[in-house]
């Protein structure tokens, strides 16, 4: 799957732009070409270990050697929706029962300065992933996922 760097990404929360970029993964934002089957769901939390910090979170991801994937590449998997793997849908749920997909690998700030992180659901209705942009809060649990890629 080709990601297009050349190409801005759309940065939005409730229907504004982010005012700016707060963080994005490296690794992740010189990506220009990715295999969908190298992408993972990750959840380092467990339920019975209840919530965690936020830091702490993305600090597991990346001991893990996972890249924590950006927001441009969520833009181009909700374009090209038959690559998103099926298991996906068993993950999350029906309507994010059990979660929603966020990718961590930007955190923006809205308009009213809270960090704001791009997610993916599946709505049953029209059967598509949607992408949307939520807080991230100051803690995780066993029901957030995050795309990141598993490198070989």
């Amino acid at each position: 799957m080709e990601i297009d760097r050349n190409k801005p990404a759309r940065y939005y929360s409730m229907g504004r732009p982010y005012q700016w970029i707060k963080y994005q993964d490296r690794r992740s934002i010189v990506m220009t070409e990715i295999d969908p089957a190298k992408i993972v769901l990750a959840q380092p939390v467990r339920e019975e270990e209840g919530a965690i910090s936020y830091r702490s979170y993305r600090r597991c991801l990346r001991r893990r050697g996972l890249i924590l994937l950006d927001v441009k590449i969520l833009e181009v998997l909700i374009e090209n929706q038959p690559l998103i793997p099926d298991s996906w849908l068993q993950t999350v749920g029906l309507e994010g029962k059990r979660g929603v997909i966020w990718f961590d690998g930007t955190i923006g700030t809205d308009w009213q300065d809270g960090d704001q992180i791009a997610f993916m659901a599946y709505r049953p209705e029209d059967g598509r992933w949607i992408s949307a942009s939520g807080f991230h809060g100051d803690t995780r649990d066993h029901s957030d996922f995050s795309a990141c890629y598993q490198l070989e």
